[in-house]
């Protein structure tokens, strides 16, 4: 069954002070840019030197190993968590092997949204729940959005990569050893360092082509799993380099049905840009254009036309509208790009010659955002370097007026050195599917390094 996309009020950006506070009113649409690299699911990606002045996330300390669920977690299943009244009822499956979800009519900011954090430091709001890459038009002319290409198995490594982040991530999961589990990401193309699971139990992990991280255990029943991942710095901040068209299609994004094709050669027109210029302008006026989207009702007189040429042209809707639209409009240009959701915001993931995935906020809207299970981890925050239209500032005005602190200010993130904290839980039931020929990993030993026995 197709599902309406995730409702959506991002676009956050929190800092720890705020984190602290655990609620955040007033928020209204809240933008950060962020980068990345190499895609896990196998796609080619040269690496070029460091951006500068990035905080850098150090998570040192592993989260406590305990089978209860903590006052802030969720409990998750391979059909999404385990229901939560702190949960508004998503426009999404939380999980990736739910179905399609397709573009709606309700582009009205929402008033309170719940994001809860897996990760120190936290990555709030942008934990990877599910993400999608492949968009068409069905029987009855809606544009879906689906998940298309099946797991494979994942390595783990043995030592950190050079310019990376590290992060702790910790999930209570109600296993089912016949079934795969989904379970959150930073980044699509993160590297998993250390593993350590309550009971103790071998594990194998897999990813598919969209960058969805998946488990599986000979093990029914809850378990606590905590992984230590490393993301490339490039996933996270940085330009987009110069390169060239040929360069561009050379990594393969999906051709585009030709009636979508045609609704984004409209949209590209209407908004001046094309392939006749240079990739790395196109990207960067594209991310402007769309991050100068506005949260408001769908104007009643548009209702029957081109659903994504209307809200592409009038540059109207949350986080999840735009992030679809700017798919759409992206793929149309032969730019590979995915969508990302979870609880409580969307966004994009592009794919960039000599950069590899980046992590792309394009903006949303919510009045207040509920912040759970964020107690005692650092935030997260590289800066951001590209355009602020006009709604953009506006926006960050109003987070100054609300006491926080706009993505430009430094002393909006936390500390980068600081440890993680003594671990966070997870209480529902889940359950896996299997796959041939994955790596088998056992907890790793106290120092840090992982016990391996690889079985590719």
């Amino acid at each position: 069954m197709q599902k309406k996309m995730l409702l959506l009020g991002g676009f956050f950006f929190v800092s720890l002070a705020a984190v602290a506070q655990e609620r955040l009113d007033g928020l209204n649409v809240l933008h950060e840019f962020f980068t990345g690299r190499l895609s896990a699911g196998g796609n080619p990606g040269a690496q070029g030197p460091p951006p500068e002045t990035v905080p850098v996330a150090q998570a040192t300390s592993p989260p406590a190993l305990t089978s209860q669920a903590g006052a802030g977690e969720l409990v998750y299943t391979p059909d999404g968590p385990l229901p939560d009244g702190r949960l508004q009822e998503p426009y999404g499956d939380l999980s990736p092997f739910g179905g399609p979800n397709t573009l709606d009519e309700d582009t009205d900011r929402v008033d309170s949204l719940t994001y809860f954090s897996n990760f120190d430091p936290s990555v709030i709001p942008y934990k990877r729940v599910v993400a999608q890459n492949s968009v068409y038009v069905d029987e009855k002319g809606d544009y879906v959005v689906r998940r298309v290409g099946n797991p494979q198995p994942v390595t783990q490594q043995r030592e950190l990569p050079e310019n990376a982040q590290v992060f702790w991530g910790t999930f209570l999961l109600q296993m089912d050893a016949n079934r795969m589990q989904p379970i959150a990401s930073v980044a699509p193309n993160q590297q998993i360092l250390e593993v350590r699971t309550e009971p103790e139990v071998e594990t194998q992990f897999f990813v598919d082509d969209a960058g969805n991280f998946m488990v599986r255990a000979q093990h029914s029943g809850p378990l606590r799993l905590n992984i230590k991942v490393a993301v490339p710095t490039r996933y996270f901040t940085g330009d987009f380099a110069p390169t060239s068209w040929a360069e561009i299609d050379g990594y393969g994004a999906e051709p585009l049905d030709p009636i979508i094709q045609a609704s984004a050669a409209r949209v590209l027109a209407s908004v001046g840009l094309g392939r006749n210029q240079p990739p790395e302008e196109v990207v960067v006026e594209l991310i402007s254009y769309f991050r100068n989207f506005e949260g408001r009702p769908f104007p009643p007189e548009l209702r029957g036309d081109d659903l994504y040429e209307s809200i592409a042209t009038k540059q109207i809707g949350v986080c999840r509208h735009r992030s679809l639209a700017f798919m759409i409009t992206a793929l149309a240009l032969g730019i590979r790009t995915q969508y990302v959701y979870n609880e409580a915001h969307a966004f994009v993931e592009i794919l960039w010659p000599g950069t590899g995935w980046r992590r792309v906020d394009l903006g949303g809207a919510a009045n207040e955002l509920n912040a759970a299970s964020t107690d005692d981890k650092t935030v997260h925050s590289p800066p951001d370097s590209l355009p602020k239209p006009e709604r953009f500032v506006q926006d960050q005005e109003r987070m100054v007026s609300n006491g926080l602190k706009p993505p430009s200010d430094p002393s909006a993130a936390g500390d980068p050195s600081s440890q993680n904290a003594a671990g966070s839980t997870n209480g529902g039931n889940v359950g896996t599917g299997g796959t041939n020929g994955a790596m088998t990993t056992q907890n790793s030993n106290a120092s840090g390094e992982a016990e391996v026995d690889s079985r590719i």
